[in-house]
């Protein structure tokens, strides 16, 4: 049997939006929203809240099915900690893998968390992470393009299909980690894709993310706070 233990991280030190997740969110807050999807997931075998502050331990009290693990200093301090201590918790849980999945993402479904699990189990690859279709033109730093080379083609919504890492989700085996220190290879299925919709993709990072997803939320769930 493929074991799976589901985590949340959680830290007050975000870099570009402060105190994101445990702010008013629609008469609610990220991480209630997020806590209360890890309390359901009776799918996976473990459910973790990776915490190192008090704020979050209080949040997690009313949900019976999580339990705790503590953080140290180094992992929740602005900013990005080396591997090693950034995944700090692929030390300790000893599952065939780690669904890690993104607070900041409220617009997550059970459903395709559940789905996920399925085809972890299913396929057994190092590693999935969550995707979405793009067709953003990219270019690197010195202004070469990446991902779009064809100048006949002036538009996005032609042929240009890409696939784009939504950062909704990762799942990673931690034995391997604890192996070689990385959490994938970047090679075809390691990380394999999992596809999600566009709506789940949502990521709050700046303050004007955070005021539409709250304003999408909002309309979905039928709340009038405004």
């Amino acid at each position: 049997m493929t074991t799976i233990t589901a985590v949340i991280m959680a830290r007050t030190e975000s870099t570009r939006v402060s105190q994101k997740l445990v702010r008013s969110f629609a008469n609610t807050t990220l991480i209630d929203i997020a806590l209360e999807k890890l309390n359901q997931m009776d799918f996976v075998d473990d459910r973790v809240l990776a915490v190192g502050e008090d704020v979050f331990v209080e949040k997690a009290k009313p949900y019976p099915n999580i339990r705790i693990m503590k953080r140290s200093r180094e992992s929740i301090a602005k900013g990005h900690a080396p591997l090693h201590i950034r995944y700090e918790t692929h030390y300790l849980i000893e599952t065939d893998y780690i669904l890690w999945f993104n607070p900041c993402h409220p617009f997550m479904s059970l459903d395709t968390l559940y789905k996920a699990t399925e085809i972890v189990k299913r396929d057994c690859h190092n590693s999935f992470t969550s995707v979405i279709s793009s067709n953003d033109w990219v270019f690197d730093a010195n202004g070469n393009p990446v991902t779009h080379k064809d100048p006949t083609i002036t538009a996005t919504n032609q042929d240009l299909a890409r696939t784009k890492v939504a950062h909704a989700f990762h799942i990673q085996k931690p034995d391997n980690f604890r192996s070689y220190g990385i959490p994938w290879s970047l090679t075809k299925n390691d990380p394999a894709l999992i596809r999600i919709s566009e709506e789940e993709a949502l990521d709050i990072d700046t303050e004007l993310e955070f005021s539409l997803c709250e304003l999408l939320y909002c309309k979905y769930n039928r709340l009038d706070i405004f």
